[in-house]
């Protein structure tokens, strides 16, 4: 049909009789509607036999700008779907982006999903808010008569891919469901008095089963995954986990810093043999694993910038403490004379009966008269007890 009409146009080949005309019309009608729906795709619905979706907004037209309340405008230069997306600045005279729901039937759908582009380095923290018809959403709505995910909204920098659970999800307040069918408003906000934020939205759609390609945004592994369900909160990235890329310089330090680390703890176990004591260098250990093993598995921590910094932080302190524990091995560096008769105790000693312990100036003292200072970690690491109080003395700090 459309290799006809540009030879036509172009004065070649055959001049289409009236019903063939006729029909070319029709065609060419039927695909600048069909191009027109899809150019809006405002409340666009998509169905296949594994789910439904239904697009709230793609802001591939000007038009889309005028759904929304805020300091927006449209933009190409971050889109997750499509050519265009919502660029929105955030500042202390425009701190709420809010569009109002015309069509707030939303029950039958399981997740409202959405995308956001943050080009700061550091993780910004934002709220979304859903208003129905039961609770209202003018200026006097109650507190807590709204589903408020006040500084739920963790963006992580780059790609951040939102999912609010809608199943069964509640107002703020528990007390009662909120109403999918009547749907009134959504907001995302700021604190109003944070720095200026430039953030870029994209692809707000209502999804339930499996979604298809036609709406999908596009994904990198080293994206973001904010899942909101309730109350609870979930930051993780779209993965899987070895096809997050590093580049060079990040995997060089890796293999430094695991090296370093190694040897450190090899040099404390030698220490420890002849009697040193490492208490010390043990907390440096515990650095050391948090950098290369426990926070690379977190979102905002599993990118290059991070983790060069990270990195570089595990090889000079391990480096650093590794050869502080040589000098003293090698006698490089001597320790301070003492009786060898007698056995000194540990520079972090084990937790005290605090009771029955004599006091000066407000102070615990110990057999030895000297002040005690009582640090208590709040939580259930067995591995951190070495340097803290037990979890179980709950002491509070003034």
């Amino acid at each position: 049909m459309i290799d006809s009409k540009r030879h036509h146009a172009s004065g070649k080949g055959l001049c289409p009789d009236t019903s063939s005309r006729s029909r070319l019309r029709q065609s060419w009608f039927a695909l600048v509607v069909i191009g027109l729906s899809v150019s809006y795709f405002h409340g666009l619905t998509w169905s296949n036999e594994a789910g439904k979706v239904k697009v709230l907004d793609d802001f591939e037209t000007q038009f889309a700008v005028s759904h929304w309340q805020g300091s927006v405008r449209l933009s190409q230069a971050h889109p997750a779907h499509g050519k265009s997306c919502l660029e929105v600045k955030f500042d202390s005279a425009s701190s709420i982006l809010s569009m109002p729901v015309p069509e707030g039937n939303w029950s039958g759908y399981d997740r409202l999903l959405f995308d956001v582009f943050s080009p700061d380095l550091l993780p910004r923290i934002l709220s979304l808010r859903l208003y129905d018809a039961v609770g209202g959403d003018g200026p006097d709505v109650a507190r807590f008569d709204l589903y408020d995910a006040e500084g739920k909204l963790f963006l992580d920098a780059g790609w951040t891919h939102v999912e609010v659970v809608l199943k069964n999800l509640k107002a703020s307040s528990e007390l009662r469901p909120v109403a999918m069918d009547r749907i009134r408003r959504l907001s995302i906000s700021t604190d109003s008095g944070a720095r200026q934020l430039n953030l870029y939205f994209d692809n707000f759609r209502l999804v339930s089963g499996t979604e298809g390609t036609g709406t999908v945004s596009t994904m990198a592994p080293q994206d973001s995954a904010l899942r909101l369900e309730g109350r609870w909160v979930a930051i993780l990235q779209v993965g899987p986990r070895d096809r997050i890329p590093e580049n060079e310089t990040v995997k060089h330090l890796r293999q430094d810093a695991e090296w370093e680390y190694q040897a450190l703890k090899a040099t404390i176990a030698s220490a420890e043999i002849i009697g040193l004591d490492t208490i010390y260098s043990q907390a440096d250990v515990v650095t050391a694993e948090i950098g290369l093993h426990f926070r690379p598995l977190l979102a905002w921590f599993n990118n290059d910038h991070e983790k060069e910094n990270m990195f570089r932080y595990v090889v000079s302190s391990c480096r650093i403490e590794r050869e502080r524990l040589e000098r003293l091995l090698t006698g490089a560096v001597r320790l301070p004379e003492r009786d060898d008769t007698q056995i000194a105790g540990p520079l972090v000693p084990p937790y005290p009966r605090l009771h029955g312990l004599p006091m000066q100036d407000g102070l615990f003292q110990d057999a030895e008269e000297r002040p005690l200072f009582v640090i208590s970690l709040h939580g259930p690491s067995v591995g951190l007890q070495k340097f803290f109080a037990t979890p179980m003395q709950r002491i509070e700090s003034y």
